[in-house]
């Protein structure tokens, strides 16, 4: 049993503008403690990647848009980006907002250049996007068929295992090389060199588009309906991560306010996703499906 005094000051009996008060105080301190946090974390340093794209896939954003291969970007919506993290964060808000972004890139040459990618009309589903976006680093490897579905390619005699030697007499030597060639190819007899074992041979393959791929990913699927396995070059790789890190730091000064951004647009966005779940216009087992579909060749 309480006293009145006691019951006086308990929570159900304090005005509306206090209890609301108490309700948000543990919130706000997690997010004042998030922003701490990382602002701390601004001003040590973080690893992160150059805002360095790979080559732009036929039929991705990118590639409609423009983006010229290897660039790195300058800025996405005039608000600079010093690392690849911060790019498709940028990215992915203006996708959540329904807004076209504007890209600007310096290509190897170093000439600057202005890119809009219509995202407006993408959806608001970031697994996809990125796997939209169309960009996956020239990085030497073997390739070979990993997975084999019924398609052109296994009508024309690939098998697993089989390995890219070359397309109508050019060196299959990256990833994103064989995925243009299929793309780019479409009812078009390629001449298709495997190696099997000890054993060169020479496939004539006719691409062909998916239609239940292409209605899930724009017609950017590519047409020989295997996944590929790739054995990349270790000392390729090796080259490509030292070329590509960067450590991201911030004056004190700078890092809260950014870190205070972050934290912000990333609370948001969220939330956005939350309530799309919850809405039924996103599906869990989409928000998986776009590193799957980019792959899939």
């Amino acid at each position: 049993t309480f006293s009145p005094a006691e019951q006086a000051e308990s929570f159900s009996h304090q005005a509306i503008w206090k209890r609301s008060l108490i309700v948000l105080a543990g919130p706000l301190a997690n997010f004042l403690l998030a922003i701490v946090l990382y602002a701390g974390l601004l001003i040590i340093g973080i690893d992160g990647q150059k805002p360095t794209l790979g080559t732009p896939l036929i039929g991705g954003i990118l590639q409609q848009a423009g983006v010229p291969d290897q660039a790195t970007v300058l800025a996405v919506n005039g608000e600079q980006t010093d690392s690849l993290q911060r790019v498709y964060s940028r990215l992915i808000k203006s996708s959540f907002n329904g807004e076209d972004a504007i890209l600007t890139v310096s290509n190897a040459n170093g000439s600057r250049s202005e890119h809009t990618l219509p995202l407006a009309t993408e959806g608001k589903n970031p697994a996809q996007l990125m796997g939209r976006l169309g960009s996956v680093p020239a990085i030497v490897g073997e390739i070979s068929i990993g997975q084999l579905s019924p398609g052109a390619l296994q009508q024309a005699g690939g098998q697993v295992g089989d390995v890219f030697v070359n397309i109508n007499g050019e060196p299959i030597t990256n990833l994103p090389q064989l995925i243009n060639w299929t793309r780019r190819s479409y009812g078009v007899p390629l001449q298709v060199v495997l190696k099997r074992g000890d054993q060169l041979l020479p496939l004539t393959v006719i691409a062909q588009r998916h239609p239940e791929l292409v209605a899930k990913s724009g017609n950017i699927i590519g047409a020989f309906n295997f996944m590929p396995e790739v054995h990349y070059n270790p000392q390729a790789v090796t080259d490509y991560e030292q070329s590509q890190q960067m450590t991201e730091r911030l004056s004190w000064w700078r890092a809260p306010i950014d870190a205070t951004i972050r934290v912000w647009d990333l609370s948001i966005m969220s939330l956005q996703g939350i309530k799309l779940l919850l809405m039924g216009e996103l599906a869990f087992e989409e928000t998986i499906s776009g590193p799957i579909q980019t792959a899939k060749v």
